[in-house]
Order: C-alpha cells, then sequence, then structure tokens
C-alpha cells in the first residue's frame, strides 16, 4: 500500500498572501512543480498520510476545506483572508483520473491494461465503497472527493479564483504577476493515459510478451516507452474514457453533479470572457 501521494499540495505563500488548493487529479504535479518554492508552511503539507486524533487516518497532501478547518483552523483562515486559487477538470475525467491512481497505488497493474469489463468492475467497486459517510476523507478514497468539498464550505464558495485544468498556463501567468516572480512554464507532468483504440490494447500486452522474451527487461522497457508514445494517448475528457455501464455513468452524474455545474460554469466564463482565454 502507497502512503500517500508525492509532494505539496496546500500552497500558502504569507509573502504574496495566495493560497493555491489543490483538488486530486487536478494538474497537482505541474502546479508543486512551479509554485513550491513560494510556499511558506515549512513543508506542513508534504506527502505524509498520519493518524488524526479525532477524524482518523488522513492523507495531508489532500484536505478537503471542511478538513482543514478543523485540523488547522489557523491555515483554513488564509483561505478567506488570502487570494485562493484552485483547477478544476471534467468530473468524468477526473473519476477517470481517480479510478487510475488508485490502481497506481493499490494494484500491479494499471488502467490502460485492463479491458472494459475489468474498468467497471472496478469502478463499480468504488461506488459502493463511496456509500459510506465521509468515505472520499480516508487516503484510500481520498483522489474521489468531490471538487466542490475543496472549494465550498458550508455550502459558502471560499475559493473565488478557479480556472479549468487547461488552462493552468493562464492561472500561472496570474500568479506571475501577483508575486512578480518568473515561475516558469507549465505542462502535464502526471497524465493519466489511455490507449487511442481499444484493440491496441492486446497488441500492446502480447507486446510486452514477447518483448520481454526475446529482448531482455532493460531493452524491453525501453521499447514499451516508445511504443506507448504511439499506442497511447493522455486522458484530457470524457470523449476519451472508457465505456463505464449505465449504473457507473449514473453514479457519477449524481455523486458529482454540484461538480458538473461548477465545472459548466467555469467553462462557461472563459468560454466568453477574452481576458482571460
Amino acid at each position: 500500500m502507497v502512503s500517500g501521494s508525492e509532494g505539496r499540495h496546500i500552497i500558502i505563500s504569507d509573502r504574496y498572501k495566495f493560497v493555491f488548493i489543490h483538488i486530486p487529479k487536478c494538474a497537482g504535479t505541474t502546479v508543486r512543480n512551479l509554485l513550491g518554492r513560494l510556499d511558506d508552511t515549512g513543508g506542513k503539507y508534504e506527502s505524509r498520510v498520519h493518524d488524526h486524533p479525532e477524524l482518523g487516518r488522513l492523507d495531508y497532501t489532500h484536505l478537503p476545506l471542511e478538513v482543514l478547518r478543523r485540523i488547522a483552523p489557523e491555515d483554513f483562515k488564509k483561505v478567506i483572508d488570502y487570494k485562493a486559487f484552485t483547477l478544476i477538470r471534467d468530473p468524468q475525467a477526473r473519476f477517470v483520473s481517480a479510478l487510475s491512481q488508485r490502481l497506481k497505488m493499490y494494484s500491479t497493474r494499471e488502467l490502460a491494461q485492463h479491458d472494459r469489463a475489468d474498468v467497471n468492475r472496478l469502478a463499480l467497486q468504488v461506488v459502493e465503497a463511496l456509500q459510506e459517510p465521509d468515505a472520499t476523507h480516508t487516503p484510500e478514497f481520498i483522489h474521489f472527493a468531490r471538487q466542490s468539498e475543496f472549494i465550498f464550505c458550508d455550502d459558502e464558495q471560499l475559493v473565488e479564483t478557479i480556472y479549468p485544468v487547461s488552462k493552468v498556463s493562464t492561472m500561472v501567468q496570474e500568479l506571475s504577476k501577483l508575486t512578480r516572480e518568473d515561475l516558469g512554464q507549465a505542462g502535464n507532468d502526471n497524465p493519466t493515459m489511455v490507449f487511442r483504440f481499444d484493440a491496441f490494447r492486446n497488441l500492446a500486452l502480447a507486446g510486452k510478451w514477447v518483448g520481454e522474451r526475446t529482448l531482455g527487461p532493460g531493452r524491453a522497457r525501453y521499447a514499451r516507452n516508445v511504443v506507448r508514445q504511439v499506442l497511447m494517448k493522455p486522458l484530457k475528457n470524457s470523449s476519451d474514457i472508457y465505456m463505464f455501464s449505465d449504473e457507473v455513468i449514473d453514479f457519477v452524474r449524481n455523486y458529482y453533479a454540484q461538480d458538473f455545474d461548477l465545472y459548466a460554469k467555469v467553462m462557461e466564463t472563459f468560454d466568453t470572457s477574452p481576458s482571460r482565454a
């Protein structure tokens, strides 16, 4: 079992009076690499899973606002007092990315190696687990937490500056202006990969079996990385995802209903606002 995700996912800059709240599976690696040096918490929210006396086991790299308020009220107040930023993502594509992350942490096979039947079976296991109260506050399921839990608290929106992950470069530009520092260029440092076509999965699995027996582990690994770039592509939006069953789709639409509404409003803002495009 993996103890937590690498990096620091709440960045608080007392120097520049801003907070970045990272929502799991929303370009966290990219932002951490660019903004980490501006963090003034002393590494307080770096990778660690720890037992809290009241809330139980928590992943301190991913803390919904209600949890942050209970364990670190002084930092929660800064979310209110400072300018707070975050990135959000298409909820359906994010659910697939969260499923992929879960497999990376607790399985020997990544998402792309599973066929559609396996993906649906694994998704239904998550759906069942999420029926439990506060399931997403646990390290095992924090990646499936609603995005709204990192933006709202007690139905009040505390994080006002929201960008879609497709506009991470625009957010970095705004933070560069705020800090008067060159923060660099944003990229996707940890994308979820899917096969371009379903038939490529069997081809890749067969190639892995043959390659390891003919090339040896080292050369086979290099060959796989090359072939991976040809057969696979980063998951970007809902149109790229595996075909879920109606049961899973209905769950995602209902469970993340507020996230779908929020994402639509943010995308509409960027589609109609040239100054933030």
